[in-house]
């Protein structure tokens, strides 16, 4: 493990900054769907359906390549049909690189993901938990539910913020005893914010709205976004290319804002 993890904490830590605030304390600023939809290039629905690990060319540190089947775009494009996204960090043999705040992507699950910085960001995906949705079954029926990164079912827009549940979808949950151990890496003052201030919460999950109407709520709200200012216009995205892997790795620290 400490092949991996000793130099890498405070490289991670300042690269993976968004703001600074006093003390050099690092936040991950709450987002509204608003500020997902105005600064994704590109925001799609799709299946993961390959995901390889690759460590940098000088074998210090794993990078994770997931592959995804794109089933609808409602902003920007891909290329047939296929996007390949690179994430930092990954499991290979009986060693991990795990950042924290970074949510997993499963083989084999239906996501909506607003997307941004791919091959070049630590996490392409806008607000890292915020910007990245699952279909899920909802138990006990036949509906489609898209849920959170906190589990909560999304029951639609209003007021340019998600409708959520206030209580996660019930949903068992397989553990799986083979998974290496792995690092987290954290440090202290370092928060991820997981739900942006004002969000509205539901009563509850029995209440939650079929996926499909939530995904046509967000197909009418980014058009309602495409005229203004803020809007970043949706583009053509890229796969991230295995034999691209960096030669090492290395990040920049994001410079303090100006006061």
């Amino acid at each position: 493990m400490n092949r991996w993890t000793s130099k890498l904490l405070l490289g991670l830590v300042l690269g993976l900054a968004v703001s600074w605030q006093g003390s050099g304390a690092t936040t991950l600023p709450p987002m509204d769907l608003e500020d997902l939809a105005d600064q994704a290039g590109l925001i799609f629905t799709g299946t993961a359906v390959h995901s390889e690990v690759v460590l940098s060319k000088d074998g210090k540190f794993p990078f994770t390549f997931v592959t995804f089947q794109v089933e609808e775009t409602l902003k920007g494009a891909v290329r047939n049909g296929e996007l390949t996204l690179r994430f930092h960090g990954g499991v290979v043999g009986d060693e991990a690189v795990v950042v924290a705040g970074m949510p997993e992507l499963t083989v084999g699950q239906k996501y909506l993901l607003f997307v941004r910085g791919n091959g070049t960001s630590a996490f392409p995906v806008v607000g890292w938990r915020q910007g990245q949705f699952r279909f899920t079954q909802e138990p006990g029926s036949n509906r489609t539910l898209l849920v959170d990164s906190e589990e909560r079912a999304v029951q639609g827009i209003e007021h340019v913020k998600w409708a959520r549940d206030s209580q996660p979808v019930a949903e068992s949950r397989r553990v799986d005893e083979t998974e290496p151990p792995a690092v987290l890496l954290e440090v202290e003052g370092v928060t991820a914010s997981p739900e942006p201030i004002g969000w509205r919460r539901t009563p509850g999950p029995a209440q939650a709205a079929d996926a499909g109407q939530v995904v046509a709520e967000l197909k009418v709200f980014l058009r309602s976004r495409s005229g203004r200012k803020s809007f970043a216009p949706g583009r053509l995205v890229e796969s991230a290319r295995v034999e691209e892997v960096p030669e090492s790795f290395g990040i920049v620290p994001s410079p303090a804002p100006q006061q």
